[in-house]
């Protein structure tokens, strides 16, 4: 790097004034296209797999310190990742994990058909390689649930909360589920779908299971706990709107019926 760097061919990367790691290195366009170019004469199947593990290892948890940051830098690598994935330029056996890593970057970052073109890779590799009901392949299916919510294919996400809960059930128990953090996060999802479909009373329910959890494991001041009740207040809110509206319509049918009457 040094030798192209002192001729002008790369530099340092000084877009980010918050440096969390090695800022690394921006190239030009005319030079990194050249440089493709000459290395891709013959394409290498096992390097293009190196290449794409390398840049899903690299994307951060929801634990990270501002994950936005190395989630920017990484965008475009998994641009390209995608595009020589879905060429079929890269073996498919045992990504299934990269494939999950490059879907949450996808997703965090907004791009949600790409998130779902890498999450519903990796739940066909996970479930060939460790079956429908090991816990990476739930992960999956809940975050697709998450995903399809989003892009409002609200049938599709129902399906896939109720699948990673009925495998979390089934793997675990029911008494256990009700303490374990990725299940109640599920359940979380699902009482966010059913309020969006206007679904209050099931909803609440789930809200509610889900906070009861959450107080068990992670004690009732944790955030988690407060967004919960939260949502539970405005859910109340709008529940107490919906029924005074009701009631309105009844009363002003009534005095439409009275009034033809005379």
């Amino acid at each position: 790097m040094r030798v192209l760097s002192d001729h002008g061919l790369v530099e340092v990367d000084k877009s980010s004034q918050e440096l969390l790691e090695s800022r690394g290195y921006s190239i030009h366009g005319c030079v990194h296209s050249w440089t493709v170019h000459v290395l891709n004469q013959e394409w290498n199947y096992d390097l293009a797999r190196v290449a794409l593990n390398s840049v899903a290892l690299h994307v951060p948890g929801e634990q990270a310190n501002r994950p936005w940051l190395t989630q920017r830098r990484l965008l475009q690598h998994a641009a390209r990742c995608s595009h020589i994935l879905l060429n079929g330029l890269v073996p498919d056996d045992g990504m299934a994990g990269a494939y999950f890593k490059l879907g949450y970057l996808f997703n965090d970052q907004s791009k949600l058909t790409e998130a779902e073109q890498m999450y519903e890779r990796a739940l066909r590799g996970y479930e060939k390689a460790l079956g429908a009901e090991h816990a990476s392949t739930l992960q999956t299916v809940n975050n697709l649930g998450n995903l399809y919510k989003n892009q409002g294919k609200l049938a599709l996400a129902q399906q896939m909360y109720e699948r990673a809960l009925r495998g979390r059930e089934k793997a675990l128990g029911a008494d256990n589920i009700t303490t374990y953090i990725p299940a109640l996060n599920t359940v979380w999802g699902l009482g966010s779908l059913l309020e969006r479909q206007a679904d209050f009373a099931k909803a609440r329910i789930m809200y509610s299971k889900a906070l009861a959890g959450y107080e068990k494991v992670v004690g009732p001041d944790h955030p988690r706990c407060q967004r919960l009740r939260e949502i539970f207040q405005a859910l109340n809110t709008t529940t107490e709107k919906e029924a005074m509206k009701g009631i309105e319509e009844s009363v002003n049918n009534s005095n439409r019926n009275i009034a033809s009457r005379y």
